[in-house]
This record gives structure tokens, C-alpha cells and sequence, in this order.
């Protein structure tokens, strides 16, 4: 049996942003995923207890881009400092 080494490629020219903000000594990931061409995740996790993540699922980009921006925006009002932010490249395994 032979095997082929994974390669990884971006799905799209376009990276999902990403913020991380911190409050004290609480850290956490803001970040918005696709998930195929009509799912998109706007995904919230804590850095000390991942269990306690949320993920809001949206049918098109324009309300998750709007929604990853009205949570950042409240964290900011509510004293969070964004310590971290980027873009997170989608990725899919080519055969």
C-alpha cells in the first residue's frame, strides 16, 4: 500500500477575521468560519475553558460579518482590549 502526502490548500482568496481580546487575565478567540459556501460559524471561545464556547451559525456572509462585528464592538464598550487580531485562511485537504 502506497500513500500521498495531504496538501493543504486556501478555498478561498479570502481570510475570516479573527480578534482576540482580553479583560484582566481572561482571554478569548472571536472568529468567524465558512463552512462550505452557505454556512458560515461565528465562534467565541474562552482560552481557559473551551467547553464553554458559542457558535452562531448564519446562511450568508453579510450577517456574520455584521454580527463578528457587533460582538467585538460590545467587548470593546464593556473595557475588553484587543490584544490580537488577524485573519484566520480557510483551509480544505486536496487530494
Amino acid at each position: 500500500m502506497t500513500t500521498q502526502p495531504m496538501q493543504l490548500t486556501p478555498t478561498q482568496p479570502a481570510a475570516h477575521p479573527r480578534h482576540i481580546p482580553q479583560w484582566e487575565t481572561t482571554t478569548i478567540t472571536c472568529q468567524l468560519d465558512a463552512r462550505g459556501d452557505c454556512c458560515f460559524e461565528l465562534c467565541v471561545v474562552p482560552h481557559s475553558e473551551p467547553s464553554l464556547a458559542m457558535i452562531e451559525q448564519f446562511d450568508a456572509p453579510r450577517p456574520a460579518l455584521r454580527r463578528h462585528s457587533e460582538v467585538t464592538k460590545r467587548l470593546r464598550q464593556d473595557g475588553w482590549t484587543v490584544i490580537d487580531q488577524g485573519a484566520a485562511l480557510a483551509i480544505r485537504a486536496a487530494a
